[in-house]
């Protein structure tokens, strides 16, 4: 995570990064700068800065979220805070469209794994290969 977060300022020159809320993304300090809940940061303050958080399943404030400086869009399929939390199929479906069209690179992060039956799709987790990892 902390290697796609890099990757993703590098390639793109640009230093924001959006991420989801309720989302959770391991203990480095870019890491905890793109976990949306507080209680993991307080103790590592000030922490990167460049992140925003936004609402799970919400694309219109994803939308509002992305700005001409925007490097990526970290989420993951299905969110690890709180619980199991699996995202709507056309949401992700929606934010991989929009990062393509927007030129935004897409970090889709992997905390719990669901392996789906056959008329679900694919909620398998990966880099955007943009960013030269696999």
């Amino acid at each position: 995570m902390e290697a796609a977060i890099k990757a993703a300022r590098t390639t793109t020159g640009k230093t924001e990064i959006i991420s989801l809320i309720r989302g959770f993304h391991d203990k480095s300090l870019g890491n905890l700068s793109a976990t949306w809940d507080k209680n993991y940061q307080e103790l590592f303050m000030p922490l990167v800065p460049g992140f925003t958080h936004v609402p799970a399943n919400k694309l219109d404030k994803l939308e509002a979220a992305l700005t001409d400086n925007t490097a990526a869009v970290i989420m993951e399929v299905v969110q690890g805070e709180g619980s199991v939390q699996p995202l709507k199929k056309d949401y992700v479906q929606a934010v991989r469209k929009l990062c393509q069209e927007k030129g935004v690179l897409l970090i889709e992060d992997e905390v719990h794994r669901i392996e789906p039956s056959a008329d679900q799709g694919s909620a398998r987790s990966r880099i955007d290969d943009r960013c030269g990892f696999k």
